[in-house]
């Protein structure tokens, strides 16, 4: 079920968190950076507020508010759980491992953030493979891009078009 666009006045509020995996909170920074870069890419005003780990190699949670009509929208279907498989800079073995992290969406309120937004943990988004080859899978809709350091500096926007064709998201008014 798609979001109630009369909510969509304000812009969109992602959370990102990790879930589970070695690398984790690394993974959800690369996905909140992710959303800050393709916001920056749009012109739209965004803010990051996030709790960093212990180590400074990733974050415990990150909340991004998107001030743009219409960002609600154009997000809504990026919720759930989001999988990357790789070799974690921190492991020495060199063997892959997969990190999970969860993605909520919602409307952008005039006043304070939620403490929690409704989620689709069971819902898995899309995955990330950077090896043993390279390229990134929304799961939902079948698009792929094969280019994932292209998608993480914030090209996301095959994926939301693919998500507003599927019927998934309505897209921006």
């Amino acid at each position: 079920m798609g979001p109630d666009l009369r909510d969509d006045v304000h812009g969109a509020l992602v959370v990102v968190r990790p879930e589970t995996g070695e690398g984790a909170p690394r993974f959800a920074a690369m996905l909140a950076g992710m959303y800050r870069r393709w916001a920056g890419r749009h012109g739209y005003d965004v803010r990051l507020d996030e709790t960093r780990t212990a180590d400074g190699a990733g974050i415990r949670e990150a909340t991004l508010r998107v001030a743009a009509p219409a960002a609600f929208a154009a997000l809504f279907d990026e919720q759930g759980t989001h999988r990357l498989v790789w070799i974690p800079p921190t492991v020495e073995d060199g063997r892959r491992r997969t990190s999970l992290a969860a993605v909520e969406v919602g409307p952008l309120p005039e006043g304070p953030v939620p403490p929690h937004l409704p989620s689709a943990w069971g819902d898995q988004a899309r995955s990330y493979v950077l090896h043993p080859y390279r390229m990134v899978k929304d799961l939902r809709t079948g698009h792929t891009e094969d280019d994932p350091d292209a998608v993480f500096a914030g090209g996301i926007d095959g994926f939301l078009d693919a998500a507003i064709r599927a019927g998934r998201s309505p897209g921006p008014a």
